[in-house]
Order: C-alpha cells, then sequence, then structure tokens
C-alpha cells in the first residue's frame, strides 16, 4: 500500500465538544493513520482559544473552587460564596472582601504553595475577576515574607489600567497583562521569575479608588485562580484539598488524540502538524457510499467505482471551479454569467456605434489621431446622433459591469460611498469622483477618457447609483487633450482644445 503524507499549516477541526467524548480519532474513514506528529492543538470553549499542551501542567493553588476554605481565610479577609454569573456560567463565585475597617492593604486572603526550592522558576499567576463594590483588585506573590520575596500588580478594574506594579530582588522579569471578558469580568495574570525559596504565598487584594478600608461587605469577585511553573497563563485546572496535575491530551501513532479534560459541549477542538496514512482495504469504498443495494454485489461496477475513486484526483478540478466560476476577479464565461445573475445584470448591452468625422485640424490631437477629426477624404460630415448596437459584453467588460452593480447594490448612496466605489473601479486610471451640483443634481467627474463599453455601462445599463430623485450625468474631460488652466493639469494654448457641453452625459 502506498504511504501518504498530510500536512496540516492551518488549524483544521478533528472534533467538537459534546460533554461526554474525549477521544477524538484523526484522518478520513478510509485513512488508516500510521504516525502523527501535532504541532499544536486548541480548545476554543468559554476561555477562548486555549493552547492544548501534551505534558504535565500542574496548579499548585489549593482549593481554586472554594476561596473560603484553608488556606486561603487570612486574618480580617475572607472568600464568601455568592451568588453570581462565573465565565462559565456557573451560578456561584467568590468575593473576595475585608473586613469593617480593615486596612485593604493590610494582608490580603492568602493562599500558601509548595513550589520548588532547588532553582529559580518562571511562576504565572492568574484569576478571573470583576468589580463587586470595589473596583481594583491586587495579584501578589510573595516567598521569604520580606519586602525583596514579593511582586505584584494592581489593576483598575472596569477599564483594565495597571495603577501600579512592583517587583523586589529576588524576584525579576516581572510580565503582566489582561482580557475583557463578557458580563463585566477580566482576566488578569502576572508572570515572574522567583528565587529558590521553597514556599510562595498568593495573595488576592481587594482594593478601592474611594476608600482604603473595608466595610465588610463591598469587595472584588474572584474565580478559578491558579498558579503555575509556567511563562504563560494556560487553561482553568480545578483544585481541591492538593494541588492538580493534569496533562491536556495525548496522541497515539494511529491519530487518536486522548483529551485529558473533557471538553464542554459546543468546544472546538483543533489541531496542526501532520500524519501518515495508508488506505484501509476494509474501509467503506466510494462503491460502499454510493451504490444501491440493488447493485452492490456486482463486481465489475464496484471495481470501476473503485478504480475511478483510485485514480481520479479532483484537486484540479476543484482549483479550475475557483479560479473560473467562484472567483469574481478571475471567472470566464458560464462563471461570470452565474455571477450576473447573483447580481442582477445581464451580459447584452446597448453600446453607442463609434464613428469619425470630417473636421478641423485644430482638433486633431495625437492620441485621438483615429478617433477624434478626420481631414478630406478620410471621413464623413456629422449627420447627427450615432446610432446604436446592442452588444453581448466579453469577459472584461461583462465583470467590470457586475463589479459596479455589486457596489450598487450595498451603496448608501452618499459621496465618500460613490467615490469609493469609482476609486476601485477605475484604479490606477486617472482621478475620478462624485461632483454635488446643486439642484437635486450630480456628476460622475473622469478626468480621463472611458472606453465605449465604459460609458455604456454608466449611462444605459441601469445599474449606476445614485440617490432618488436625483439627476445624474457623467463627465469626462481627457485632460492631455482639453485647453485649460495649468493647475488643472490641462493643456496650453495651441495644445488643447476646448471642452464643451458635449463632454456631459445624461446617466438616469
Amino acid at each position: 500500500m502506498t504511504t501518504n503524507i498530510v500536512n496540516v499549516f492551518e488549524p483544521a477541526q478533528f472534533g467538537v465538544g459534546d460533554g461526554a467524548t474525549t477521544q477524538f480519532q484523526i484522518g478520513g474513514p478510509r485513512e488508516a493513520v500510521t504516525s502523527i506528529t501535532p504541532s499544536g492543538l486548541w480548545r476554543q470553549d468559554w476561555q477562548g482559544n486555549q493552547r492544548l499542551y501534551p505534558t504535565p501542567r500542574t496548579n499548585i493553588l489549593r482549593q481554586s473552587t472554594n476561596l473560603s476554605l484553608s488556606p486561603w481565610p487570612s486574618g480580617n479577609y475572607s472568600g464568601v460564596l455568592t451568588s453570581q454569573p462565573s465565565p462559565r456560567e456557573d451560578l456561584t463565585v467568590y468575593k473576595v472582601l475585608a473586613a469593617a475597617g480593615q486596612s485593604l492593604t493590610g494582608g490580603g486572603l492568602a493562599n500558601t504553595s509548595m513550589k520548588s526550592a532547588s532553582a529559580t522558576q518562571r511562576l504565572t499567576f492568574s484569576a478571573f475577576v470583576k468589580d463587586a463594590g470595589f473596583d481594583r483588585i491586587r495579584l501578589y506573590l510573595n516567598g521569604a515574607n520580606t519586602i525583596n520575596a514579593r511582586a505584584f500588580v494592581d489593576w483598575n478594574i472596569p477599564d483594565g489600567v495597571v495603577i501600579q506594579s512592583q517587583v523586589g530582588s529576588e524576584f525579576s522579569n516581572l510580565t503582566f497583562g489582561g482580557e475583557l471578558l463578557s458580563g463585566g469580568w477580566r482576566f488578569f495574570w502576572l508572570t515572574v521569575d522567583s528565587d529558590s525559596f521553597a514556599n510562595v504565598v498568593s495573595r488576592l487584594y481587594t482594593l478601592s479608588s474611594s476608600t482604603t478600608v473595608g466595610d465588610g461587605v463591598s469587595g472584588v469577585y474572584v474565580w478559578l485562580p491558579q498558579l503555575e511553573a509556567s511563562a504563560v497563563a494556560t487553561s482553568r485546572i480545578e483544585t481541591a484539598a492538593s494541588p492538580v496535575t493534569v496533562t491536556d491530551y495525548g496522541a497515539s501513532p494511529s491519530g487518536l488524540i486522548t483529551m485529558g479534560q473533557v471538553p464542554a459541549i459546543g468546544a472546538s477542538l483543533t489541531w496542526t502538524g501532520s500524519y501518515t496514512y495508508e488506505y484501509r482495504d476494509d474501509a467503506p469504498t466510494l462503491a460502499d457510499r454510493t451504490v444501491i443495494s440493488q447493485y452492490a454485489n456486482s463486481p465489475t461496477l464496484r471495481q470501476l467505482i473503485h478504480n475511478m475513486d483510485e485514480y481520479v484526483n479532483p484537486d484540479t478540478d476543484f482549483d479550475a471551479f475557483y479560479d473560473y466560476v467562484w472567483n469574481v476577479e478571475t471567472a470566464q464565461g458560464f462563471g461570470l454569467d452565474i455571477w450576473g445573475r447573483i447580481v442582477g445584470v445581464g451580459r447584452m448591452l446597448t453600446i453607442p456605434g463609434a464613428g469619425v468625422y470630417l473636421g478641423y485640424q485644430e482638433a486633431y490631437t495625437a492620441p485621438t489621431a483615429a478617433t477624434g477629426a478626420q481631414p478630406f477624404g478620410q471621413a464623413p460630415m456629422y449627420v447627427g446622433a450615432a446610432s446604436t448596437q446592442t452588444y453581448r459584453l466579453a469577459d472584461d467588460a461583462y465583470r467590470k459591469l457586475i463589479l459596479v452593480k455589486a457596489l450598487a447594490n450595498i451603496s448608501d448612496c452618499t459621496s465618500p460611498s460613490l467615490n469609493r466605489l469609482l476609486s476601485n473601479l477605475f484604479a490606477g486610471r486617472g482621478r475620478c469622483y462624485v461632483s454635488d451640483t446643486g439642484q437635486m443634481e450630480f456628476r460622475y467627474v473622469f478626468e480621463f477618457a472611458l472606453e465605449p463599453y465604459e460609458i455604456a455601462i454608466l449611462t444605459q445599463s441601469g445599474v449606476i447609483p445614485k440617490p432618488a430623485a436625483v439627476l445624474a450625468n457623467v463627465l469626462q474631460v481627457d485632460l492631455p487633450t482639453t485647453f485649460g488652466f495649468n493647475e488643472a493639469l490641462m493643456q496650453p494654448f495651441g495644445s488643447g482644445v476646448f471642452f464643451t457641453s458635449s463632454g456631459l452625459i445624461n446617466a438616469s
């Protein structure tokens, strides 16, 4: 059997949580996965898009789900269970508050944790918080109960602004951040390098911009605090009387992903990496999936369908479909016809017949030598308005008509909106803009020559957007051939002709 390699460079979904399932299979129904190398796994749930880890990680805080139990209570600080929806929509959280008259910076709710004493560790302390009468929170770590072994950050909860931060000499490399969540909740974290002391105390201070002492009622809601030996704040690990260690996932060579925690209902699981597979001989084939039971035992028919499944690769067809049909910028032929039906404009358009006529030498210019005034014996005299003819637009012209109609469908017909429309459609051609002339009239002004089909699109297709009951005109001024002021980039005496009203075309 042939071994195939699949590379997943952008996060691809491999499962959705149902509140019970912990195992998810990488690979298709006929793919027998032989090896897998994940480079990243993520879980999108109430915490946002959280990266998952194949190595153990530990929340070394005890009682992260119950701030009223030891070791949290500290002196005149307490954690009180109260009715308040959490970010996960739990119906109760804990309020950290100071007793009446207690200094708000006099100790805080404290939790002593064991850490490695053998070397410096990178520690991250994090928690979900919400204003509960006091509008500030302090996340505080200390190791040896000295001023040199502390690090803390004070945040203003409503706007997430940092009020102050400090780090003692036994800590270093303090970093911190926060994120606004729904319902007035915020997620705050600080990360610091700690010295080799064995214990670290995590403190939560409830602070206020209006008072420095507690009243026994006001405080800050705190939910699921976490202390971990990590350089980043990872997804929540709930603890009780002891620290808890989890491994987010494991991947077997057969492509089976086993989650360390049950993903919540609706949680999206995505991954990047690569895997190899072989086609399973016993897997349902295309014939098994498509042939009705009447022909299920026909070996010839099943073999023909099996051969088609094995040897026909539709990737080229998909690419061609995208280029010729789906992408309006590259669509051709019937693909553009489909786009025309979507936006509501046909390919047939009446375009004024082109014609040249006898004229004066002064009207001759090099750019219009073939289309402007002609000498005797080269063109007839002008006898009135040119006849019109109906044409089937070529792809490039039809594409422009489709884009005009698409923009017209979503335009609010204000000058800024119409100017954006013109600048997108005629990019690189020169200046074009909308001019409000007053008296319920406005103009599309083009400072360059338009092609006949472009004039027809603007004046006869019926797709040109304009405000209701407003007269619209198209004004084209070919600056390289028109006499005018130098400041307007027009031509001097002897090099250009006067502009006449014939350049104003009704587009209503």
